[in-house]
């Protein structure tokens, strides 16, 4: 079915309402597609000439920056090279929420969005975005869905939670919620279908609006659309009929066995986005296999604290937010080192990740020390039939309670012997108590944690 409205929100509504915000999205478009097919010298020609600019300018005008530089003996000038860049200290979460304020610049070139995280380590950040740095998120967004088929006004339906969309307290939380972002939803050709409270009477209603709707695409958590698919498919439902041509998943980590299902019920391919509020869209993933970074807005280290490590901390610094810079920031997440020279079969010269891992705080430490990643719990319970839902919680360093929504048919005492016995093998003298639940909640931002502890490593 013809879309007839998307082309007025592509060439009038998205373009006027960013010129309102003091940003010039067009332009930003056209640096972003004329930047696709850069070699690797000409990226990181450009990538030294944006940070110069950047560093000068928080030099000058950041406390923050102004008062480090001195500590450290250095001028902004002085920062020339690639290895001068990288011997700048690291930036931690804590200090940007110790020293919030202060990352503010004092000369803005553009107005200012204030964001919480959603404080899915327990403790929440504030974070300013400029609408120029904005703008250049939207565009590498969408440079790389046109290589989907999408386009800027086509119909979605985000699955998100409400907190995503709400910004203040009180009444002005509850008329952001109820009415400034559905207007502006209905504006733009987007729709949100809530994920705080799921059920299979939630599905059911949000199976039968998407058939009414028709998006072109989704938007949302991989956890979301596993569940929907899920669903789905135990009714017999034809997913294709839906008429989705792309699944675009972010916030979480996109597991392979989640990738293949949802992109079995549904009939179409499943893109990835990787970021943060702190850091914008660092990464997208094409049609060529590829988890592409976006060198042109933002750069990208991986970080190992031993050579021997298979993974490091990704450390990000975004290029176009002047007003609240994040200089070497880094965002706790877990990667394998970048390709920068793997090539790839759209000619694209930015160089990839081979993938997320997940974040520092999907690892666990037991008593002796040892730390476990996150994925191997994920990747045992795939193993176990009859298996709906689980959640690992650490308890205590060496006591985990394993919340389960289990099928009874297929589900037995086998399956939790199971379960046990290969934890215990792994990880050793553990206390495993398994506890059978209707349905486990997901986190106020509407997104779902498999692994959570409450011990700090």
């Amino acid at each position: 079915m013809k879309d007839y409205y998307a082309p007025i929100v592509r060439d009038w509504i998205f373009p006027i309402s960013r010129k309102f915000q003091k940003c010039n999205y067009s332009e930003k478009m056209a640096e972003a597609r004329a930047n696709l097919h850069l070699d690797r010298e000409q990226l990181r020609n450009m990538q030294i000439k944006k940070l110069r600019a950047l560093i000068q300018h928080a030099g000058r005008n950041v406390p923050y920056y102004r008062d480090q530089f001195n500590q450290l003996g250095i001028k902004p000038d002085d920062i020339r090279t690639w290895n001068d860049y990288q011997a700048l200290p690291i930036l931690t979460r804590a200090e940007v929420r110790e020293h919030n304020d202060r990352f503010l610049s004092q000369k803005p070139r553009s107005p200012l969005i204030k964001w919480g995280t959603s404080g899915s380590t327990g403790e929440p950040l504030r974070i300013y975005t400029s609408q120029i740095a904005i703008a250049a998120e939207y565009a590498s967004r969408y440079r790389a869905l046109e290589h989907w088929g999408i386009e800027v006004g086509d119909r979605v339906i985000m699955f998100y939670g409400a907190e995503r969309y709400t910004h203040g307290t009180g009444w002005k939380k509850a008329v952001n919620l109820h009415v400034i972002h559905p207007l502006k939803f209905l504006v733009n050709n987007r729709r949100r279908l809530p994920v705080e409270n799921i059920s299979e009477e939630n599905f059911e209603d949000q199976w039968r609006f998407i058939q009414k709707f028709r998006p072109k695409y989704f938007h949302g958590y991989p956890s979301a659309f596993f569940l929907l698919a899920r669903y789905v498919k135990d009714r017999s439902y034809s997913g294709g009929s839906s008429g989705v041509k792309l699944i675009y998943v972010g916030g979480e980590i996109l597991y392979d066995w989640q990738k293949e299902f949802i992109a079995g019920v549904f009939e179409c391919p499943i893109a990835e986005v990787y970021g943060a509020y702190e850091i914008g869209e660092a990464a997208h993933s094409y049609p060529c296999g590829a988890l592409h970074i976006n060198e042109d807005f933002v750069i990208v280290e991986v970080i190992k604290s031993h050579p021997e490590n298979e993974f490091g901390q990704i450390v990000c610094t975004r290029l176009d937010n002047w007003e609240f810079p994040l200089i070497r920031y880094n965002i706790e997440d877990l990667a394998p080192p970048i390709h920068e020279h793997a090539g790839c079969e759209l000619g694209l010269g930015f160089a990839m990740f081979d993938r997320i891992v997940g974040r520092t705080f999907d690892q666990i430490q037991l008593s002796n020390g040892r730390i476990i990643h996150g994925t191997y719990f994920t990747t045992l319970m795939k193993l176990v039939d009859g298996l709906v839902q689980y959640q690992v919680n650490q308890r205590e360093p060496d006591r985990f309670e394993i919340l389960v929504v289990i099928n009874p048919e297929v589900y037995g005492e086998q399956q939790e012997l199971f379960i046990k016995d290969r934890m215990k093998t792994l990880l050793g003298p553990i206390d495993v108590t398994i506890t059978h639940v209707e349905s486990i909640p997901t986190e106020g931002s509407g997104k779902f944690n498999y692994i959570r502890s409450d011990c700090k490593i």
